[in-house]
């Protein structure tokens, strides 16, 4: 349920839970009860959500997050917001039937952007969307041949303090 609500409802993380814990209450009430407080806080604290605001390292930080719209994006933004690291390195990627500069334009501002092409028959030109980020003002945006070497690069490129973040 919360995994739903926030990618279907594109909600913040707590409010999809805020929503999930609403509908299982009234699922037990329905049922005659069952679920207790203490059920909800354990469920909250032991939710993941894979691909979805996923923190692969902390040295540089490493974010990977399935973002892939702008209401997505904006909800990475505002999530990236509450940690502290120095530059962003972005590793974008795409379908051609997206809005890419609506979701660049609700990203943070990165200090440096690897576009790359998914492994799928709609994925945008790389090109492409490494001119959308130049469109929104960033001047270091690259083409890369894969997401993989994007990866690299970007990670090659990230202090220790920085961020590497991977959406798309």
């Amino acid at each position: 349920l919360i995994r739903a609500g926030h990618r279907d409802a594109r909600l913040d993380p707590p409010v999809a839970a805020g929503v999930a814990a609403t509908l299982a209450r009234q699922a037990s009430d329905a049922i005659g009860g069952g679920v207790t407080e203490a059920h909800l806080a354990r469920g909250v604290r032991s939710a993941h959500w894979p691909g979805r605001f996923e923190v692969m390292e902390r040295d540089p930080l490493v974010v990977l997050d399935g973002a892939h719209n702008p209401g997505a994006c904006a909800a990475v933004a505002r999530t990236l917001d509450e940690y502290h690291y120095n530059d962003l390195h972005l590793v974008f990627g795409s379908l051609h039937d997206k809005d890419h500069q609506r979701m660049v334009d609700e990203l943070p501002s990165p200090a440096s952007v690897w576009a790359c092409a998914p492994a799928h028959d709609r994925a945008a030109d790389p090109a492409v969307l490494a001119a959308a980020f130049e469109a929104g003002g960033t001047a270091d945006a690259t083409a890369a041949a894969t997401v993989a070497a994007a990866l690299s690069r970007a990670r090659e490129a990230a202090g220790s303090d920085d961020c590497v973040l991977g959406v798309g």
